[in-house]
């Protein structure tokens, strides 16, 4: 009886000792989360920046034709070069 007891005890103690290291570690990962998550508004903002900046330049661009575009379109060559 007194082995059975011991042996509920030590196994008691085991499952403690999990518990405390998985609280431990969910609240690293909730760190990490957050931290992430920050980041990731972080770079969602400068993408959007960037974003507006093309935007603007795009606007800034002349209107070109649709035949004077034809006539000057530089061809490119297979292997990157400026075909004649």
């Amino acid at each position: 009886m007194l082995d059975d007891l011991e042996a509920l005890r030590s196994k008691l103690t085991e499952l403690n000792a999990r518990v405390r290291n998985l609280r431990e570690e969910n609240q690293q990962l909730r760190v990490q989360l957050s931290s992430a998550q920050t980041e990731l508004e972080s770079a969602r903002g400068r993408v959007s920046v960037a974003v507006s900046r093309v935007d603007e330049l795009l606007a800034r661009l002349p209107a070109v034709e649709p035949a004077a575009a034809a006539g000057s379109a530089i061809n490119v060559g297979p292997l990157g070069g400026v075909a004649q």
